[in-house]
């Protein structure tokens, strides 16, 4: 990402720039560094999930709502609705890259009287889903450990505190290596990717090859055992689901590393993605071959294995000590490698909080330790409370279960909010990025709440009947007293409470009469480089452009030569989105209101009131000097990102024939614009219906450019101002 250029005045008076601190999406100052390309973020969306050993872990229990149909389709109906949320988290995370998240986004979704609170409940209900599971998740290494343990000492009787005391072994380690290792984690990613890719084809392999014998086609497609006791199989299949969910549900772990990606708008829905399809697919296939491994599922649902995952593994390698040890261990070391990835996303997420105001000692929990690019308050913080919810099962293993359960419902719930808003406010509440559904927006947002909304009610529901309380399902009354503690806390600092920092548009900038303003997408980019071609690139001026929404105002001042200073070209318009676009083309023609160096000297045309919305825009509008040109991303590297290759025809002023079109490229470097940046363009008409100005303000950029309406403006003439 690029330093935010301010615009300040020299001594001389003329105009230059001053660096000032990078302040991201979320209105911050940088602070953690941009250590992660968009391959380690992959690497951690997809080891944060790890969706078959996720899988693994609870396929026993999945068992009970469905046999093994139960755990491949209710594995696939939960991967589906996942599809929805991940399409409308990319979306969001493409408009708004935020450590924040679904906080950040429900709040600038929920406008001015709604966006705080909502943003606030809902940065407390993923906070919380994360501390949930990232308790649980550390639980299935742990459980290996001690699996492998009793294995190769049949004598040994688990208990509890044998449980917990690996636990914290497990847990401090990795919070040592989360503080003090932090530069290492995009290379641990990397590495369990590797890992998690060759584990998953030698278990398979295992699974598949060492079985005596298998089970039966029967037994993992068709025969449905319904084993809750309740008397309608599809209840019973809906509420399995939720197994399904935990699996595959954390399409949201790397949005909180949006601070730490140099390119995130483009990233992040990458990540997503890539989570979701490796995920769905390795997570199916080994469910398919770990059904075809059980020989005796009665043994299994009977076995008294601390970690009953391990009974399947002994069925398939035959009770082969050493194989089903190996199977194990692989599984220990992916899941404790995740493990630190999703306690990584909980520290971030209680950092974003605090430095917003959200948590109790807001300024102590938002320190970052910028030598070790490290929330470090805020990641022990975490761990000590994952450490309290890990000594709960020392007294009752079903009020832990029922914590780690509701990560679900937690989770889900935090990412229905800020898409029910944004559905609310009819999806206008956010800038377009680069990942934007479009038409299909509304369908795939309210399919995604309504599909919540039944889910989230369905694991309400008891686990079995008859009911009891050994075996109820507490997850209700889990998330309403949460919901009471958080409202608590919200009376408490709702006076002080700051939030994130939203853009938004500065009411001073309204106007009256014949003056109207226009808002919309914020960007303001410089060129680098001018190129005709077969000649050199080159750049002897300095341009400048604003755009909000689809209106432009471009200004270029001459920075080398005897005109050094002068104003060589100056231009306000609109641009419009041609047919035929990709995310690698995009063909757009700008329509120029204001032009300088339009070649015609009669009077500029006053475009039609209808300009005023750029949606009702024609394409074909008469205009002085229509500019139809390709905008084409230009790679990232290592120092750069946000750039643009513009080409198109325009006339070259220093050619033997000044007014022909040739062909020419452009190279533009986007500069960031901090959310809560003021932002607008005014449109001030002459009161005789001819002449026109313009003053666009984004951020630290002002410029102002006008047409009087009777004579084109000399090129050496300086009417604009920046």
């Amino acid at each position: 990402m690029s330093d935010i250029e301010k615009m300040s005045k020299a001594d001389d008076g003329s105009a230059n720039y001053a660096e000032v601190p990078v302040v991201n999406a979320s209105g911050h100052k940088d602070q953690l560094a941009r250590q992660y390309s968009m391959l380690d973020i992959c690497c951690t969306a997809i080891s944060i999930d790890s969706a078959w050993y996720g899988l693994g872990g609870s396929v026993v229990i999945s068992m009970y709502n469905g046999g093994g149909p139960g755990v491949l389709y209710e594995l696939l109906v939960a991967c589906l609705w996942y599809c929805f949320i991940s399409a409308c988290l990319a979306e969001f995370s493409s408009s708004i890259p935020s450590s924040a998240g679904v906080y950040h986004w429900a709040t600038a979704c929920g406008g001015k009287n709604w966006g705080p609170v909502l943003g606030y409940y809902t940065g407390a209900l993923s906070w919380a889903a994360w501390l949930f599971g990232s308790a649980s998740l550390f639980f299935i290494p742990v459980n290996c450990f001690v699996q492998i343990y009793q294995i190769h000492y049949p004598d040994y009787v688990v208990q509890p505190w044998n449980v917990f005391v690996t636990f914290l072994i497990v847990l401090w380690t990795s919070v040592a290596f989360i503080v003090f290792c932090n530069h290492l984690l995009p290379y641990m990613q990397r590495f369990l990717l590797f890992f998690l890719t060759s584990t998953f084809v030698i278990t398979i392999v295992m699974l598949a090859v060492m079985p005596k014998q298998h089970a039966s086609h029967a037994f993992v497609w068709t025969d449905f055992q319904n084993l809750e006791g309740w008397s309608s199989n599809g209840l019973v299949f809906l509420a399995g689901v939720l197994n399904g969910a935990y699996t595959i549900g954390t399409p949201e772990a790397v949005t909180h590393l949006a601070e730490e990606l140099p390119n995130p708008r483009v990233d992040l829905p990458k990540a997503i993605a890539a989570q979701m399809t490796f995920g769905t697919v390795t997570a199916f296939c080994y469910g398919v071959v770990l059904m075809y491994s059980i020989s005796d599922f009665s043994a299994i649902l009977d076995s008294t294995a601390h970690f009953p995952l391990a009974a399947i593994y002994q069925q398939a390698t035959n009770n082969n000590t050493a194989a089903t040890t190996a199977l194990l261990v692989m599984m220990a070391i992916d899941m404790w490698l995740a493990s630190i990835g999703a306690l990584v996303t909980c520290g971030r997420c209680w950092w974003a909080l605090s430095r917003d105001g959200a948590t109790p000692l807001p300024k102590f929990f938002a320190r970052v330790s910028e030598k070790l690019s490290c929330p470090v308050e805020a990641s022990v913080f975490v761990s000590v409370l994952a450490t309290a919810l890990g000594a709960i099962q020392l007294g009752s293993s079903t009020a832990f279960n029922d914590l780690a359960g509701s990560f679900a419902v937690f989770s889900t719930l935090a990412y229905a909010i800020p898409t029910t808003a944004h559905v609310l406010t009819g999806r206008k509440s956010i800038p377009i990025g680069p990942f934007w559904m479009g038409r299909w927006g509304y369908f795939v947002n309210i399919t995604s709440v309504l599909l919540t909304v039944m889910f989230v009610i369905l694991f309400c529901f008891p686990y079995s009947v008859p009911i009891e309380t050994a075996t109820m399902n507490y997850t209700s009354v889990i998330l309403a007293g949460y919901t009471v503690l958080v409202a608590v806390w919200w009376i408490v600092i709702r006076r002080s409470y700051v939030g994130p920092h939203i853009a938004h548009i500065n009411p001073q900038a309204l106007l009256k009469t014949n003056h109207q303003s226009m808002s919309g997408t914020c960007i303001v980019t410089r060129r680098e480089s001018l190129r005709w071609p077969p000649a050199a690139a080159y750049n002897d001026t300095d341009v400048l452009v604003l755009t909000i929404g689809k209106y432009y105002l471009d200004l270029r001042v001459f920075t080398e030569g005897p005109r050094s200073g002068q104003i060589d070209w100056s231009m306000a318009g609109v641009c419009l989105p041609l047919p035929g676009g990709t995310s690698e083309r995009a063909p757009t023609r700008f329509l120029n209101i204001i032009d300088q160096r339009a070649l015609s000297s009669t009077t500029h045309p006053i475009l039609p009131s209808s300009l005023i919305n750029p949606e009702e825009a024609t394409q074909d509008l008469a205009t002085p000097t229509p500019d139809d040109v390709e905008f084409t991303p230009l790679p990232d590297t290592a120092t750069q990102s946000g750039r643009t290759l513009e080409r198109g025809r325009m006339p070259n002023p220093g050619s033997e024939d000044p007014g022909k079109y040739v062909p020419f490229e452009e190279v533009w470097q986007e500069l960031d614009v901090p959310d809560g940046a003021p932002a607008v363009i005014l449109e001030s008409v002459g009161g005789d219906g001819h002449g026109k100005a313009y003053f666009g303000w984004i951020g630290a950029w002002r410029m102002g450019l006008m047409d009087d309406g009777k004579a084109l403006v000399p090129a050496a003439t300086d009417n604009a101002r920046r």
